[in-house]
């Protein structure tokens, strides 16, 4: 099992927000966050990540306690995150962002190739240019790809077709897909119509119905 919550539970003050959620990832596993504003979605994915630790219950990553392992070590082990904020800084160059997005150096020539190659594709590619030139819906087709480029046993993206257009959304489903054929597994907030029709994801929480 890659990745395993066991009653989880979370709120702020005397307000529970999540209550009592277990849930279970193997490889190549998609599963969607739904839910209103509010339900908890974002928080949860903290809670995966161990940046929050639940009241009660927890979650386990390959067997490890995620709220007693760094991010930047789970990141080590085989998980990449995407916020909602993407992962581009205005200062800095394309290429910039890339290298150092790059947690493996060893890839960073092979994962820049990848990138770019999917930049040019679809005519983002200029990587002298500051992120902060481009649309918001580059860059987060660029954030989205640093996310799904790496060698990652889990990834974790948090609206990452907000601000996309049907073309790229279409590409990140693709994209997505592509790579859970290939053992990848995937936890994804989102709420885009066209999204949720095309991503087929096996495995669904909705924070709204406490539903899984």
């Amino acid at each position: 099992m890659l990745l395993k919550a066991e009653k989880v539970c979370f709120g702020y003050g005397k307000g529970i927000l999540i209550e009592d959620l277990s849930f279970s990832l193997k490889e190549g596993d998609i599963l969607l966050i739904k839910g209103p504003n509010g339900t908890g979605k974002t928080t949860l994915l903290k809670i995966i990540l161990g940046v929050l630790k639940p009241i009660e219950g927890k979650v386990f990553y390959k067997g490890n306690d995620t709220s007693k392992i760094p991010v930047w070590k789970l990141v080590n082990m085989g998980v990449s995150y995407m916020p909602q904020e993407g992962l581009c800084f205005d200062s800095l160059s394309i290429n910039e962002t890339l290298k150092i997005a790059n947690v493996d150096h060893e890839r960073t020539n092979n994962m820049i190739k990848q990138i770019k190659e999917r930049l040019t594709t679809h005519g983002i590619d200029k990587g002298e240019r500051k992120t902060a030139v481009l649309s918001g819906g580059e860059k987060k087709l660029l954030s989205f790809l640093i996310a799904v480029s790496r060698d990652s046993d889990l990834i974790i993206l948090d609206e990452p077709c907000s601000g996309l257009n049907n073309k790229f959304i279409e590409i990140c489903t693709q994209i997505i897909r592509e790579k859970s054929l290939k053992g990848t597994a995937f936890i994804v907030v989102e709420h885009n119509p066209l999204f949720l029709r095309l991503i087929k994801a096996n495995k669904e929480i909705n924070l709204n119905r406490r539903f899984m």
